[in-house]
C-alpha cells in the first residue's frame, strides 16, 4: 500500500483544497469490502489478516484481495508483485526497455521516446526534475542535489534550497503558521476561511485550507516550512541515492516506503519528518481504520519510532539499575573487608604465638 501515492489521488478525486471536507468513518461493511464513498462519507473497515485493501477512491469503493500488483521497478518485492516487471532478487526489475511512462524504466532512467533512458547526473542539464537522477533537483536547466543551495542565492526550484523555499527568486528561510492564543503550538489547526503565515521581517500572505482524513470534516492549515524539521527530510532525500537503495527518480521519496526495514530506523524518522513537511494535514487525527488502510506507512514509522525510544528507555533503566546492584554490590564486600580487618586486630596474641615470635 502506497500511503503518499493514496492520499494524493484522493487530494485530486474529491477536492481538498476546498472548505467542505469529507468524513472518514471506521464502520461494518459488506464482505469483500474494505471503503465505500457515500456523498461526502468515506466508510472504511481493514481487511483481514490474510488480505489488503485495494483502495481505489476514484471509483466509489475499494475491495479486499489477498493481492496487489503495485510496485513498480526498483522496488522491493515478492512473487506477482510487480507492474510492468519481473520480481527479480526480491526487486522488480524491467523486462524490456521499451516504455511509454517514466515509472515503466529502471532506478535511474526515464523514458524518452519510448525508450528508457539514462537520467542526467548531477551538474548536467536538465529541462525538468523527473529527468535528474535520484537526489537531485532540475535547477535553472541544471541537475543539482536537493538542498544544496544556500540562503540568499538565487533558485527557480523550493526543493534546491536547504531551507526548501523560495522568496522572491532566491533562497529564504520559509514562513510560519500564525496561530491562535488556543490553538496547539505545533502540527495543523483549524482553519476559519484561510490560513496566515509570517515571515521572519513581518510580512504575511494567505492561503486556502485543506482537508484531513478526520472524522469531523473540518478544514485545516499546514505548519509553514519555517516550522518543519527539515534535517530529517534531507536524510530522507539522502536515502534516494544509496548503493542498491537508489529509488526511481519518477516515484522518488515515495517509494521509500517499501523499503524501511531494509534501511535502518533513521528513515522512519526521515519519512515523518517528509510527511509532515509536504502534508502533515493528510495524517492529522486520523481514525484507526484511516491508519490501517489509507495511511498505513506514516504510522508505522511513527510506531517504529516510538518503540524504538521505548526499547532506549527499557535499556536505560536497565542500565541504571544494573550500576546500582553493582555499587551496592562493592559497597557490601567493602563493609565486610572493614569488618574483617577490626576484627583480626582486636584478637589478641596467645602465648604459643609470643614464643614463636622470640624465637
Amino acid at each position: 500500500m502506497k500511503f503518499t501515492v493514496i492520499f494524493l489521488s484522493m487530494a485530486m478525486a474529491y477536492g481538498l483544497e476546498g472548505p467542505f471536507c469529507n468524513t472518514y468513518e471506521c464502520s461494518e461493511l459488506d464482505d469483500g469490502l474494505c471503503a465505500v464513498i457515500e456523498e461526502s462519507t468515506v466508510r472504511l473497515h481493514p481487511c483481514s489478516d490474510s488480505s489488503v485493501c485495494d483502495f481505489q477512491p476514484a471509483q466509489g469503493f475499494s475491495n479486499c484481495t489477498d493481492h496487489v500488483v503495485s510496485k513498480y521497478p526498483g522496488e522491493y518485492c515478492n512473487d506477482n508483485e510487480c507492474l510492468l516487471s519481473n520480481c527479480t532478487q526480491n526487486m522488480c526489475r524491467i523486462i524490456n526497455t521499451e516504455c511509454t511512462l517514466d515509472l515503466h524504466c529502471s532506478p535511474g532512467q526515464f523514458c524518452r521516446g519510448g525508450i528508457c533512458s539514462p537520467a542526467a547526473l548531477e551538474n548536467e542539464a536538465c529541462s525538468g526534475s523527473v529527468k535528474c537522477d535520484s537526489g537531485l533537483v532540475c535547477n535553472n536547466s541544471l541537475c543539482i542535489r536537493i538542498g544544496s543551495v544556500q540562503v540568499g542565492k538565487y533558485a527557480i526550484v523550493p526543493a534546491a534550497c536547504e531551507t526548501l523555499h523560495v522568496r522572491n527568486g532566491v533562497c529564504a528561510k520559509g514562513p510560519v503558521l500564525v496561530r491562535g492564543v488556543n490553538d496547539p503550538p505545533e502540527g495543523p489547526t483549524i482553519c476559519d476561511g484561510e490560513c496566515r503565515y509570517r515571515y521572519e521581517d513581518g510580512d504575511e500572505f494567505t492561503t486556502g485550507c485543506v482537508c484531513g482524513f478526520m472524522e469531523t470534516p473540518s478544514p485545516l492549515c499546514n505548519p509553514g516550512t519555517g516550522e518543519v524539521n527539515i534535517e530529517d527530510y534531507m536524510n530522507y532525500v539522502r536515502g534516494l541515492d544509496m548503493g542498491e537503495h537508489k529509488r526511481h527518480i519518477s516515484c522518488g521519496v515515495f517509494c521509500l516506503t517499501d523499503s524501511f526495514d531494509r534501511m535502518g530506523s533513521d528513515y522512519y524518522k526521515a519519512f515523518v519528518a517528509y510527511t509532515r513537511l509536504t502534508s502533515w494535514n493528510s495524517v492529522h487525527n486520523n481514525p484507526e481504520c484511516v491508519k490501517e488502510i489509507v495511511n498505513e506507512m506514516y504510522w508505522k514509522a511513527v510506531r517504529k519510532i516510538e518503540s524504538s525510544k521505548e526499547d532506549m528507555t527499557v535499556l536505560y533503566v536497565f542500565l541504571v539499575v544494573s550500576l546500582v546492584a553493582v555499587v551496592v554490590m562493592l559497597s557490601l564486600l567493602l563493609s565486610v573487608c572493614v569488618k574483617r580487618d577490626k576484627e583480626m586486630k582486636l584478637v589478641p596474641q596467645t602465648e604459643s604465638d609470643d614464643a614463636e615470635i622470640i624465637r
